[in-house]
């Protein structure tokens, strides 16, 4: 069920909210409620629009995978749990198929998610420890 807020924002932009939300929920039927979904929208000028979604963001990924409720506010100064190599790497595996990251050699996609561990606090080691 849309929030006012949307259906504000959709028909600012001439969208129909009730069109848009039964494409949404067509779309995306075997996605659980809790999972964040990061949706770009495009309107056309003849009323028309197309969307595409992305896959959560990298933050949610690693602190899902960590166990981590809360993230470290000094980054690896005071570590709050760790992650694998291999998890990160399926981690990169799911954020290379999102649109702006078609292209994007996975190596670089892994050093981006292992900079994000470092900020939340999160260290990357072979094994768990």
């Amino acid at each position: 069920k849309p929030s006012p807020s949307i259906g504000q924002c959709l028909g600012q932009l001439g969208i129909n909210m009730v069109a848009f939300c039964k494409e949404f929920n067509a779309r995306t039927p075997k996605v659980r409620p809790e999972v964040p979904i990061q949706v770009t929208l495009t309107p056309y000028t003849d009323n028309s629009w197309k969307f595409y979604m992305r896959s959560p963001p990298v933050h949610w990924f690693t602190r899902r995978v960590a166990r981590a409720p809360r993230c470290g506010d000094k980054g690896l100064n005071k570590p709050v749990s760790n992650i694998t190599l291999k998890e990160v790497y399926h981690i990169a595996k799911v954020k290379q198929m999102d649109p702006q990251n078609i292209g994007v050699p996975l190596h670089v996609l892994c050093r981006s998610v292992i900079g994000t561990c470092r900020a939340q606090g999160i260290l990357v080691t072979k094994d768990l420890l």
